[in-house]
């Protein structure tokens, strides 16, 4: 009886875990989805890339249920290899992205390459293995975690007065929606200006107004 639990556990555990990063990805693109339709009437740039985003993780859970499915239908040792190396080419694309381009998908990364390690455990043939592989499954998303909510609660740094040497227009509100620093612009106004703002994990750093209709880092001189 043993073996048969044993058996049942390595058939149907990686079916769960694929499909639970299927799952999980496609929460992520909802929040994508919403935080585009917030900034789409403040920021086209900014929310053309968060839509951009969610259509990817829509995609990468599209290929989690696949694998999935695939594993439901046939469990073989192509089948396993195929699936691994899914989940190492999406931690690894990932990370250079996270590098390079969007830091949202360096926390993304962790989710891949949970899932790998979670295969690697149920693949173990020595149940005695099996429960370090987990731990390791389990390590990636908790520092991911801790980090995000460090960033989230972080106080933001004081804002000169040279930032926003002039007030507001009425009515106008700055939002800020992304998990990392970014540059923002809003415009024209029925003057013609844009405003200028500095976004960091959800807040606003410094805003000014001038005339330039591109992103600007910093206020001119």
């Amino acid at each position: 009886m043993g073996r048969d639990v044993t058996a049942r556990r390595k058939r149907y555990a990686p079916i769960a875990v694929l499909a639970a990063g299927g799952i999980a990805c496609f929460l992520a693109a909802s929040l994508e989805f919403s935080a585009s339709g917030q900034m789409a009437g403040i920021d086209f740039a900014e929310s053309g890339e968060q839509a951009r985003f969610a259509l990817e993780l829509t995609a990468i859970g599209l290929l989690n249920l696949a694998a999935a499915l695939a594993f439901v239908l046939r469990q073989s040792k192509v089948t396993w290899l195929a699936v691994m190396l899914l989940q190492a080419a999406l931690f690894g694309a990932a990370v250079i992205q996270g590098v390079v381009s969007d830091i949202g998908w360096f926390y993304f990364s962790a989710l891949p390459l949970s899932i790998l390690l979670a295969l690697l455990a149920f693949r173990e043939p020595s149940t005695h293995l099996q429960p370090a592989f987990l731990i390791l499954a389990a390590v990636p998303a908790l520092l991911v975690v801790a980090a995000w909510s460090r960033f989230a609660s972080a106080e933001a740094p004081s804002i000169s007065v040279k930032s926003h040497p002039i007030p507001l227009p009425s009515g106008l509100a700055l939002t800020c929606t992304d998990n990392y620093r970014s540059d923002q612009a809003m415009g024209p106004l029925q003057d013609g200006n844009y405003v200028h703002y500095v976004c960091d994990h959800g807040k606003v750093l410094a805003w000014w107004i001038d005339r330039n209709a591109g992103n600007e880092a910093a206020p001119p001189a």
